[in-house]
């Protein structure tokens, strides 16, 4: 067999018998063949270094200021978001819609791969990276770095942007990532089912996208939320499992202060329970009658109905309740909070709220998005500018000025592994899914989607 010493040994042998020129040549072809295989080498890594469609790898911690500035290299692993591709209508030029979750919930196979996915992403153990406990974490607690993004945790905030003109763009962009992690689950369970039923489930899971609840027209909470268990047809056959919208269960760890990263829990608050509770009695025991209650005491439909017809198109007043007002308290963030508060028990609380289920069907999976989405069709031109951020988050200081190309940490691209910003979350096309009131209105002049869209926002929350 030949070594790298034998090779060596016979070109040296044949130089010496060589001319200088002849030797000057050799040496040249060998530096060459040296940086062909140093190239091949790298080339090779880098191919290797690539995880999946949306996972990629980066060296080194990054900080919130070189991110704004720096590509992404090689090193641990760094979670993108690139929303998702399947499902594309050639035809009309549409991607698949978010739908109403009583409208999922009749689907079939689309609500089985959901359900099923939804539960496989809770049950996932807490160490992976992609697991419902560490997505979810990201909004609160534990304040943890979450891709390599680093933070204060002595702030008491996790990464959301709570009271910031980013609020809505930072929750598009959270969603997107827990919207890409049940679809892809979904084409991966999807071509298990048997021959006689495969191509429907197969269908069902490339337009898959995650539900809404839509608090303003029907506000109570889903009957399906407030089952225990439910039946779903899997790749084996119909089967029984732990309703995954029903409620989250935390790791025994988490409040058994057996991990050292883990701050505390507020006691007294509903984070400091084992399990996520809505509006519970004195025995921790969830009471959706009284989320009920507490959802119908507040005229959300004449609410959102007003952010569309008397706020002027103005992001601020629109986007967030930072420095309330009378002018503001019909901002899409302000009856957000509503919501949160009427459900009560886990929601109210920035810290965990994210680990409640319902969190994902009002946030983003979600209503808030939707409306977003609806508003952004009537006002196209209005969009965030620049403004302060008085309370900060885990990786923004108390006081920063954000504007739409501050980064929405700890979210990056999967196209170029930057930082996401709000101008690259604007439109939800980008992201690969729509809204039942937006289909059709890429055929559509600015001005008649204005007016499609006021239409149907006047039907459903207009007097």
């Amino acid at each position: 067999m030949w070594n790298n010493e034998g090779i060596k040994d016979t070109v040296r042998r044949w130089a010496d018998l060589q001319s200088p020129t002849v030797l000057t040549i050799t040496r040249a072809l060998i530096f060459v063949l040296g940086l062909i295989l140093v190239s091949f080498v790298l080339h090779t890594t880098q191919i290797f270094a690539y995880i999946n469609t949306s996972v990629f790898i980066r060296t080194g911690p990054l900080h919130l200021g070189e991110a704004q500035n720096q590509s992404i290299i090689l090193g641990p692993e760094l979670v993108t978001i690139s929303g998702e591709r399947t499902g594309f209508n050639s035809n009309s030029g549409e991607w698949p819609p978010r739908l109403e979750f009583a409208i999922l919930e009749s689907s079939g196979p689309a609500f089985d791969l959901y359900l099923q996915c939804q539960h496989q992403f809770m049950t996932k153990n807490e160490s992976d990276t992609l697991s419902f406990y560490q997505i979810a974490g990201i909004h609160g607690r534990p304040y943890k770095e979450f891709n390599g993004v680093k933070g204060n945790a002595n702030l008491g905030l996790g990464y959301c942007k709570h009271n910031s003109a980013l609020f809505l763009l930072w929750h598009r962009a959270y969603v997107a990532l827990y919207e890409q992690i049940i679809s892809e689950c979904a084409q991966s369970l999807a071509p298990r089912y048997p021959a006689t039923i495969r191509a429907d489930y197969v269908n069902a899971a490339k337009t898959l996208r995650l539900p809404y609840w839509d608090w303003a027209s029907t506000p109570a909470l889903p009957e399906f939320l407030q089952r225990a268990t439910c039946t779903v047809r899997s790749p084996e056959g119909f089967r029984t499992i732990q309703n995954p919208l029903y409620q989250y269960k935390y790791p025994p760890w988490a409040h058994e202060g057996t991990d050292p990263d883990l701050p505390p829990p507020s006691n007294g608050s509903a984070c400091s329970l084992p399990f996520t509770v809505r509006s519970p009695n004195k025995d921790f025991v969830s009471q959706p009658e009284v989320a009920n209650s507490n959802l119908n005491k507040v005229n959300f439909r004449n609410h959102t109905y007003r952010f569309f017809t008397s706020l002027e198109g103005n992001w601020d007043y629109f986007a967030t309740a930072a420095r309330w007002n009378p002018r503001r308290k019909d901002s899409l963030e302000y009856i957000h909070n509503y919501v949160h508060y009427s459900i009560n028990g886990t929601m109210p609380n920035n810290d965990c709220s994210a680990f409640d289920p319902v969190f994902w069907l009002h946030h983003a999976k979600s209503n808030t998005d939707r409306l977003l989405a609806l508003w952004q069709a009537v006002f196209p031109k209005t969009f965030v500018g620049s403004s302060v951020n008085d309370e900060g988050a885990f990786s923004t200081s108390p006081g920063t000025v954000e504007t739409p190309d501050s980064p929405l940490a700890p979210f990056f691209n999967a196209k170029d592994r930057e930082p996401l910003t709000a101008h690259m979350v604007r439109s939800i096309r980008d992201f690969g899914y729509s809204y039942p009131e937006l289909q059709g209105d890429s055929q559509l002049s600015e001005g008649a989607v204005r007016h499609k869209v006021m239409q149907q926002v006047t039907r459903m929350y207009g007097a």
